[in-house]
């Protein structure tokens, strides 16, 4: 079983997507997505291998994966992290549509 473990740049991505959903949608959508998308990155305690590497991994240097989410079986979301020895490091949470080229990804990288 792994330990998960969200970055501050993390913690900032999903608030803003909350926010979003909540001005955007609905407050009762936000809510939904913000306890979906926790159940989605929580779902990496078991094998964090199954996701797939980043396309910015190769660049980056890092073993940094994708964990695809969507609510209607849409990809809207990608949780980005790295995993090492038991703990899975959730670095960013992303929209598809809004992604910043830039990921300013913080210092829970573990550069090999």
């Amino acid at each position: 079983m792994f330990e998960i473990h969200i970055s501050d740049a993390a913690k900032r991505d999903l608030i803003n997507n909350v926010d979003w959903w909540s001005e955007n949608r609905s407050a009762d959508e936000a809510e939904r997505w913000y306890v979906a998308i926790l159940e989605s990155i929580y779902s990496l305690e078991q094998m964090p291998e199954r996701c797939p590497l980043a396309r910015e991994a190769e660049a980056l240097g890092i073993e940094l994966h994708n964990l695809w989410f969507g609510l209607s079986g849409k990809h809207t979301h990608r949780t980005l992290f790295t995993i090492s020895s038991t703990n899975v490091n959730v670095l960013r949470v992303l929209s598809t549509r809004r992604e910043n080229k830039n990921l300013n990804l913080d210092e829970n990288v573990n550069r090999s």
